[in-house]
This record gives structure tokens, sequence and C-alpha cells, in this order.
């Protein structure tokens, strides 16, 4: 087996454990909006970009989110990080024992990320390697995102290792034809 150049990791459910928080978020305000819409209904969607989610909700409910609502519900987002937000449980030892480059491709907004690998102590491990779909054309499940990031570090996508915990970030035919 080749031993990978790079490692690219998933930021929500991989190295941080926001998915729940989110979520949570996500539901009360849209809730609050006139969207009657579970925690459960949105762990569902996990993967999935804030356009990607915008859509479904349009094509499920016959209206488009209210103007200002993904700003509103992405700073209560952010500030429930601040105080919630934790790394997945040994992740942190495990980053500190891999030698090869490592890096995050995520879906998320590139501000949430950089805030969850900070709040989590976990940016020591990959910056300025962080990358996220809204530097990419087309977003997760797509590969656009993974070849950009092997781009950026000079890394042949046939080196690289991709961890993801969604079946939206990536299915393995996906994972194979980008290879």
């Amino acid at each position: 087996m080749i031993r990978p150049g790079l490692v690219i990791f998933d930021c929500d459910g991989v190295l941080v454990d926001s998915e729940l928080i989110g979520a949570r978020i996500w539901s009360e305000c849209l809730r609050a909006e006139g969207f009657p819409i579970t925690r459960e209904d949105l762990q569902e969607s996990s993967g999935i970009s804030g356009a990607g989610l915008a859509e479904m909700l349009r094509r499920r409910f016959g209206r488009p989110l209210p103007e200002g609502f993904m700003r509103a519900t992405r700073a209560k987002i952010m500030s429930a990080f601040t105080d919630e937000l934790r790394a997945i449980e040994g992740i942190s030892e495990l980053l500190g024992s891999l030698t090869m480059r490592l890096c995050v491709a995520s879906n998320s907004h590139l501000d949430r990320v950089r805030h969850s690998l900070e709040v989590t102590e976990l940016m020591r491990f990959f910056d300025p390697h962080v990358f996220s779909a809204i530097m990419v054309e087309r977003g997760k499940p797509a590969p656009d995102l993974f070849l950009f990031a092997a781009e950026r570090l000079n890394i042949s996508p046939a080196h690289c290792l991709v961890v993801e915990d969604s079946v939206h970030g990536m299915s393995l035919r996906r994972l194979l034809e980008w290879r």
C-alpha cells in the first residue's frame, strides 16, 4: 500500500463534534420562521452546503428562506460553537501522531471551519491548509474540493487519503474516479 502524502479531513463530525449543535440551532431558527423541520431532519442532510440546504428547503416548503436568514443563523451557530464546541475525543492525539501533511476540506463556510478549529485548538495541525466549498465551483459530493486541496499542496490525488463521515461527502466510487 502506498503511504499517503496528504490526509484530507472533513471537519464537522470528523474533527469537531459540531453536528448536533448546528442541527439544534438550524432547527430552532427554521421553526421560528415557520419551517416545521426537526433536528433529525437536518442530521439526515449532514454534509450538504448551506446553499444546498436552502434549495432543499425551498423545494420542500415551496418558499425561499427569508432575507438575511443564513447570515443570522450562521452567527448563532458561531456563538454556540464558542461556548459548546469540542474536538472529537482522541483526535488531537491522532493528529499529533501523523507525520504526513494534513489539511481540512469542508462544505461549511470558511469562517465556520476556521472558528471550529480555533475553538477546539486543532488549527495548529492544519493552518494555513483549510479549504472550503466556497473555493471551488462544486462542493462535495463532487470531488472538486479534494482535488483543489491536493493541487494547492502539490500532492497527486493518487497519494491522498480522505477522512469523511458523511455519505454526502464522497462515495467510494467518486474517490476511485478522482484517484
